[in-house]
């Protein structure tokens, strides 16, 4: 699948709009991934909020068509 830089721009520019909604976070990281798989192929991905402070995941997240034992350490942590 070939992207413009134009899907690019304006996938982008949707995630920021999502980021100043005033959304929860799992609502903020559904929403940018479905922005983001439109633009990024992939054949899975694990998104998570994290505090900034730290960088320490705060438990919300999506693990998409990843073995859950790959993913367990880093929620775990």
């Amino acid at each position: 699948m070939t992207v413009t830089a134009t899907r690019r721009e304006a996938a982008l520019d949707a995630i920021r709009e999502l980021a100043a909604a005033g959304l929860c976070a799992q609502e903020l990281l559904t929403e940018a991934s479905r922005r983001i798989d439109a633009v990024v192929p992939s054949d899975g991905c694990f998104l998570g909020a994290t505090d900034p402070q730290t960088t320490l995941l705060i438990g919300t997240g999506i693990v998409r068509d990843l073995p859950e034992e790959q993913c367990a350490p880093t929620w775990d942590y």
